[in-house]
């Protein structure tokens, strides 16, 4: 529950106890929240690291032919290979789009772990997804193209909901529809919550955290807007991702106004900090 010093703005001892010892880094990475520049700066700076992803999984994963079944399948498999290789070898830092089950697993398998992860305006993550999707950085953008021509179709027809809190999120918690409780465990389970919205603040605090305070520089993965993957985002359609996504919508703005409430004492501590630790 060390999370709980950070909102309670206590960050002598928040930094002290969440910072100490060597751990392991989990970041859970939620999709579209600048996970990927986070987590090209952290792995330079956390030897060894670990990318969990199904690039290298058992082909023989293949036969299974509904593609949402064996893309769960290839990643409990990713999830077992870093655990096999975590175990031979401590690491420093592990990232991936793991979900609440796989995060939850490896916090309980590996000794002294410790997860963060990034949020995003459940919206604004929605479009960037649909965007990103409609680019060759997708693995099928033609395939999406297809089943989704445009961004109406998308949020009518799109069927995974409140994705923020299922990486997040054990399964059978997101299922209770207990908005409350997903945030209860996220500030007992996590060690830090940032924000995209608050990149600078969330960067700094969380290099702070791992011993090497620094200011972000890497922007990887970013959407360049074409006329592909525009979007017009009408009320009636920016009404509808909320609706379908009351889980997200909860625990973003639970976590975002704890760290508005906190971001100017937080600069400050971490100004007096760099001034300190300055020769």
């Amino acid at each position: 529950m060390v999370l709980k010093l950070l909102f309670d703005q206590d960050f002598e001892n928040y930094f002290a106890q969440a910072g100490a010892g060597t751990p392991l880094w989990l970041m859970v990475h939620v999709p579209k929240t600048a996970g990927s520049s986070l987590g090209t700066e952290l792995a330079a700076l956390l030897k060894p690291s670990y990318n969990i992803n199904i690039r290298n999984v058992d082909p023989q994963l293949d036969h299974i032919t509904r593609p949402a079944a064996r893309h769960a399948a290839k990643f409990e498999f990713a999830v077992d290979q870093f655990l096999a290789a975590a175990a031979a070898t401590p690491h420093r830092f592990a990232t991936g789009h793991i979900t609440g089950d796989h995060a939850k697993r490896i916090m309980t398998t590996l000794p002294d772990v410790r997860a963060f992860a990034m949020l995003r305006h459940p919206i604004a993550r929605f479009v960037s997804d649909y965007r990103y999707q409609r680019t060759p950085m997708h693995s099928d953008p033609e395939g999406f193209k297809a089943r989704y021509p445009d961004f109406p179709t998308y949020v009518h027809t799109h069927r995974i909901t409140n994705k923020i809190t299922s990486h997040l999120v054990p399964k059978r918690l997101l299922d209770t529809k207990d908005a409350q409780a997903c945030i209860d465990y996220i500030t007992d389970t996590y060690t830090f919550i940032g924000m995209q919205e608050a990149y600078p603040l969330s960067f700094r605090t969380i290099t702070t955290l791992i011993g090497s305070p620094a200011r972000a520089t890497a922007r990887e993965r970013v959407n360049t807007p074409t006329p592909e993957n525009s979007v017009e985002l009408t009320p009636e359609l920016e009404r509808t991702i909320r609706e379908n996504n009351p889980i997200d919508m909860a625990v973003f703005n639970a976590f975002a106004q704890r760290l508005r409430a906190i971001r100017e004492g937080l600069a400050a501590y971490l100004n007096r900090k760099d001034t300190t630790n300055k020769p």
